[in-house]
């Protein structure tokens, strides 16, 4: 039996699936913890999640929970993000974010609680959820760029990265390069 060489491509996932749990701590003291998790609904389809939950002291003096969803698809060797929403209580200022990406007409349709704008799209540009994931991957295939463009709010705000050498890093688990 013959297979295609881009039979690989059918079902890409770039990092594997994943949920994880962390603690929030500030001055030594607990704060409350935050959840990441990716997942593949479908093929070549990804879902991200994020949540930051204050603890029950912590919410008795100020919210800050902060919710993020993105999806999108994985095209061409690419992360491409569909929709992403934030909601955000940050000690009574509220935040309300949706992004909806449309690639054929190459633009973005961003809001920022009442603001609306429309922003050009390129290839590259994401949204602060689908960023992780696309660090991860570019990270794993060894082919980290000058930059990344981010979608934040309504502005489109590029970050430059550079690379500062290696480091041996002490953990429970030993030591990690």
């Amino acid at each position: 039996m013959l297979s295609s060489p881009f039979s690989w491509a059918a079902d890409v996932q770039p990092v594997a699936p994943f949920q994880a749990r962390y603690e929030l701590y500030g001055v030594g003291l607990p704060l409350g913890e935050a959840f990441m998790a990716l997942d593949y609904p479908e093929p070549n389809r990804y879902a991200m999640r994020f949540e930051v939950r204050p603890n029950r002291l912590v919410a008795l003096l100020a919210s800050h929970q902060v919710k993020e969803q993105a999806s999108g698809e994985i095209r061409n060797g690419e992360v491409q993000p569909l929709q992403y929403a934030q909601q955000a209580d940050a000690g009574g200022e509220a935040r309300d974010i949706q992004l909806r990406f449309d690639w054929s007409a190459r633009r973005v349709e961003a809001r920022n609680n009442a603001e609306q704008v429309i922003l050009p799209l390129s290839p590259g540009v994401t949204d602060p959820l689908s960023l992780h994931l696309t660090v991860m991957w570019d990270l794993e295939r060894g082919q980290l760029p000058e930059q990344y463009a981010l979608i934040d709010g309504t502005q489109i705000r590029t970050y430059q990265i550079r690379s500062e050498g290696e480091e041996m890093l002490k953990t429970a688990l030993g030591e990690l390069l």
